[in-house]
């Protein structure tokens, strides 16, 4: 089917929305949950069943994790005394104190939707809902919400 936009229009309207998430986009820390490798040189140890008669002799946490460029929006500065903990019964949306929102691009997303924790502006955040894709003619941007993570 035809389309009454060119591909060459179509490139520079986006072109207008990758300008803008460059210019209000700032660095987040994603973080996945840390490989566990296990180190064994007794041949005794069977890690899938816990096999007692074995011993771990080693074991190491990588934790794996990288900076990406988002777009930040702080839902608004709820306090726990005004806030509405009866909104989720009535209309089925979970709402976090402290939620945020952030908007990334397509690597962005690619790593982020694999990922447990963010880390920006001295805290760290634990995703609460899956991807809203948008897009002026096809998906280039993922929203994301966050609540702030209880750990230190």
């Amino acid at each position: 089917m035809g389309s009454l936009i060119s591909n060459i229009v179509k490139d520079s309207l986006e072109s207008v929305f990758d300008d803008i998430h460059d210019t209000f986009a700032r660095d987040i820390k994603f973080i996945k949950d840390a490989k566990r490798v296990i180190l064994s040189t007794d041949p005794n140890y069977n890690y899938l069943y816990k096999n007692v008669r074995g011993q771990v002799s080693s074991v190491k946490r990588k934790i794996v994790e990288t900076t990406f460029k988002a777009r930040i929006m702080y839902v608004g500065r709820q306090n726990e005394d005004i806030f509405d903990g009866e909104t989720s019964a009535q209309i089925k949306v979970d709402k976090h104190v402290g939620e945020v929102r952030i908007k990334v691009d397509k690597m962005g997303y690619d790593f982020l939707k694999n990922t447990k924790r963010c880390e920006f502006d001295g805290r760290k955040f634990t995703i609460v809902s899956d991807e809203m894709p948008h897009g002026l003619f096809s998906p280039r941007y993922y929203n994301f919400y966050l609540k702030p993570s209880d750990e230190g």
